[in-house]
């Protein structure tokens, strides 16, 4: 993997992507070539920008399960 690679615009559409579709940051960070560490990173500072909930469907980076 490179090292302090630029996130792209096509990067984070990805992530967003992968994320929204219930990918886990693993499987992101292996589909986008990035460190899991990255991966995370990135999640939190979209998040922070309001440009997708990362953790509608996620908890502690587990799949979350609803309660009825």
């Amino acid at each position: 993997m490179a090292k302090n690679r630029q996130w792209t615009e096509e990067d984070d559409g990805r992530l967003i992507e992968l994320r929204t579709a219930g990918q886990s940051t693993p499987q992101i960070a292996k589909s986008l070539k990035r460190t899991e560490a990255a991966t995370a990173s990135r999640i939190s500072i979209l998040k922070n920008r309001g440009a997708f909930d990362a953790d509608r469907h996620y908890q502690n980076d587990k799949p979350r399960v609803e309660e009825r």
